[in-house]
C-alpha cells in the first residue's frame, strides 16, 4: 500500500480490511492482529496521521504489501 494521507477512522478502515481487531482504550485503540499488537491514537476527526506513524504501525502488525 502506498502511504497516504489519512485520519485515523480511514485508516482504521484500512487495518480492519487487512483482518485486524481492535480494543477501545482511553485514548488509542490496541489494534491486533494475529499475536501481534499495535496502539492507534484517536485524534479529531480531520486530523490526519503522520506517514511514520502509520508505517510503524503496519510493520508492528506484520502488515508490508
Amino acid at each position: 500500500m502506498s502511504i497516504c494521507a489519512m485520519n485515523s477512522s480511514q485508516f482504521r478502515r484500512y487495518l480492519a480490511k487487512q483482518g485486524c481487531t481492535f480494543e477501545e482504550g482511553k485514548k488509542h485503540t490496541l489494534v491486533r492482529r494475529g499475536d501481534k499488537i499495535a496502539a492507534l491514537p484517536r485524534h479529531g476527526g480531520a486530523k490526519q496521521l503522520g506517514t511514520g506513524l502509520m508505517r510503524a504501525i503496519r510493520k508492528d502488525l506484520g502488515i508490508e504489501d
